[in-house]
Parts: structure tokens; sequence; C-alpha cells
């Protein structure tokens, strides 16, 4: 820890080379919080999160939109043969 009379020096300034070497080691401490500081990183997980859902839902309504086109098109084939009475309903 610091000794008071280092601080006292350091406050008279009496001990130049003692005050570099404390404003280095905060230097040092700043510097090894700001590589640890973890804040932020839910904020970059969640963004990350809410594109991988957002690429997962446009390939389902793509999926979706193909499977229901041909559902479609196969009941209007289906419903136009029940009415016309052709007998063939798309099972071709």
């Amino acid at each position: 820890m610091n000794n008071p009379s280092s601080q006292d020096n350091m406050v008279r300034g009496g001990d130049p080379e003692g005050a570099r070497s404390a404003g280095s080691s905060r230097l040092r401490r700043l510097v090894h919080r700001l590589r640890r500081d973890e804040r932020g990183e839910g904020v970059i997980s969640a963004a990350i999160a809410v594109l991988v859902m957002a690429f997962i839902g446009v390939g389902a309504f793509v999926a979706y939109k193909a499977i229901m086109g041909d559902v479609t098109k196969k009941t209007q084939d289906c419903v136009s043969a029940y009415v016309s009475d052709a007998g063939q309903c798309g099972n071709a």
C-alpha cells in the first residue's frame, strides 16, 4: 500500500519520481481495467442473437411461401376440377 509520507511528498511535489511512478501505476490500472471491462458485451450478444433470429425468420418465411404457394395452386386445381366435374384433382 501507499506510505503516508510518500503521499505527503507527492502532494507537496517533493518527490517527482514517486509522482511519476504513481501516475504510471494509475495508468496501468486504468489500461488493465479497460481491457477487462465487459460492459456492453450483453448488448453486443443480444444484437447478434437478434440478427440470427431475423435470418432464421426470413428463411422460414421463404419456405412457408414456397410450400403454401404450391398448396394453394393444388387446392385451386382441385376446386376447379370438383366444380367442373372433371374428375382429376392435381395428383398427376
